[in-house]
């Protein structure tokens, strides 16, 4: 009963710590700095390892089936076997993808151009970083002109904004110019914004997003790991119950069969006590039997 008490109670504790876990774990690529270690480690050869995002699974796996490359701009995912992905918003691939090169998503985080008066110009490439130039509908224009003057290359050069005042009535054009309000010419920058709203919001609005399936996913993963505690323990408690029965039959009978054999021998006692008293008194009649039919004996010899 101890024994199989504390087999219950390890396998409970081990359950328990494991459902805890899948909330708190999730499986990373090693960073770059470990990636040869893990590669020797996992495949004994850093040109065959891999680690990858399974859009089936929705997880990164790893295994030993490269290498493999993809062409700049796109990714390789593995879901049973390699094939192309593409990188998400905030990221871009400017050179070949390699599967033994530490790669496991597109290598390089866009910028954000959320600095002061800053917005994004373009932000449709996967190849290339995010351009950034200065929000001129709110008067805001580069501190130093940059190379291609209507925007910026955030990797390179300089981006900052500040506030440029223009004299009354006049505006600053997307050539970051003051211009008459009247002024009909046609600018040199002409306004490519792709988005409506700043870089900064399509990111946050991009992790309210992801946060949201992520919450969804562990939700799910909750009301599982939940359910399967609950089976798990009613099993255990229904085990606990027979091993209980069982244990307390058991003892039950034990128990009876300590009566019945003392019983048996308390009446075994008493029957040989009761026998034996018997014979005394049978004993005793005989003798005052054999005494009384003496003096009858003698008391007619007496008479005669």
């Amino acid at each position: 009963m101890k024994d199989a008490i504390q087999v219950i109670a390890f396998v409970l504790t081990s359950l328990l710590f494991q459902i805890g876990d899948v909330e708190s774990f999730s499986f990373k690529c090693p960073s770059q700095d470990s990636w040869t270690i893990r590669a020797k480690s996992k495949c004994n050869s850093t040109l065959k390892y891999f680690c990858l995002y399974n859009n089936l699974e929705e997880r990164y796996v790893e295994g030993c089936d490269g290498p493999d490359w993809d062409r700049k701009g796109s990714k390789r995912i593995f879901s049973v076997s390699f094939t192309r992905g593409k990188c998400i918003q905030e990221r871009y691939q400017p050179f070949k993808f390699q599967t033994n090169a530490s790669m496991s998503d597109c290598i390089y985080s866009k910028s954000l151009c959320n600095e002061e008066g800053q917005t994004a110009y373009e932000d449709d490439s996967f190849k290339n970083d995010r351009t950034c130039r200065c929000d001129y509908t709110r008067n805001y224009s580069f501190v130093k002109i940059p190379r291609h003057v209507c925007y910026c290359l955030p990797t390179e050069e300089d981006c900052s904004c500040n506030i440029k005042s223009c004299p009354r009535n006049f505006t600053l054009s997307t050539d970051y110019v003051c211009t008459p309000k009247s002024h009909g010419g046609k600018p040199k920058c002409i306004d490519t914004i792709r988005y409506s709203n700043t870089t900064i919001d399509k990111i946050q609005v991009n992790m309210v997003n992801d946060n949201l399936g992520l919450e969804n996913r562990l939700s799910e993963t909750r009301r599982n790991a939940a359910l399967t505690v609950c089976c798990f323990c009613f099993i255990m408690f229904g085990a606990l119950i027979v091993i209980a029965c069982k244990k307390l039959h058991q003892i039950i009978n034990t128990g009876f069969n300590i009566v019945r054999k003392w019983s048996r021998k308390k009446l075994q006692l008493s029957e040989r006590n009761f026998e034996n008293d018997q014979k005394g008194k049978n004993e005793t009649v005989i003798r005052r039997t054999e005494s009384a039919n003496t003096l009858h004996e003698v008391y007619l010899f007496r008479e005669g």
